[in-house]
């Protein structure tokens, strides 16, 4: 929860570079807010075992590098380009935050339990060392156009975009400008559902079913 939020801060038309860190700090309050008040409605519910992922390598996403390559003064030359700085900052206090937050919570509300997934370094790595894990191509999309295929045109729109497939989307890290491939899910997924305590903690979800 939060990526979308702090894409459209970093990507909108208030470009983040003329965002003031006020601005951010409490924008990234808004955020946490809302999702602290949706946590506490199901926990009234009767809710009491949660699930959560981080917020991901945002700077590391096809669609950023390529809008970052779009302003550069030589944008062809971005080989050397692997996750811009921005996006990655405000997940990083997003995601210290949260770890902060959901300690809190589990003081205060009898119960609560939950279970963390680290998304951003799990992604990360699999972006920048993709033959590590089994990939050929972490640093650009299966499926789009421009730089890294970072534009999201996957799919045509009105038959009028142009955009490039590739054959073996299994290969790939990122399917299209924001989105990880199945072959990648299936590697995240089982990390939440049972991976190393310094990847997901301080429970799993596989641990939550065998409660």
């Amino acid at each position: 929860m939060g990526g979308n939020d702090y894409m459209a801060l970093t990507s909108g038309p208030n470009q983040s570079s003329v965002i003031t860190s006020e601005y951010k700090r409490k924008y990234m309050g808004m955020v946490l807010g809302n999702f602290t008040s949706v946590i506490k409605a199901v926990y009234d519910k009767g809710g009491r075992k949660f699930g959560f992922q981080n917020v991901g390598p945002l700077g590391c996403m096809p669609a950023s590098k390529s809008m970052a390559a779009s302003t550069m003064p030589t944008p062809g030359n971005t080989t050397e380009v692997n996750c811009i700085k921005e996006p990655q900052i405000l997940a990083k206090v997003h995601n210290i935050a949260l770890s902060k937050l959901l300690k809190k919570l589990a003081t205060q509300l009898p119960g609560f339990k939950y279970s963390l997934f680290d998304y951003y370094t799990s992604l990360a790595q699999r972006t920048l060392y993709s033959s590590k894990f089994g990939f050929k191509v972490g640093k650009s999309a299966c499926c789009g156009s421009g730089a890294y295929n970072g534009n999201f045109s996957c799919g045509g729109k009105n038959g009028t975009v142009i955009y490039t497939l590739c054959s073996n989307p299994s290969e790939y890290v990122w399917f299209d400008a924001g989105h990880p491939t199945e072959s990648t899910n299936k590697q995240l997924a089982d990390l939440l559902w049972n991976g190393h305590p310094n990847v997901t903690a301080p429970y799993t979800l596989k641990m939550f079913f065998e409660m």
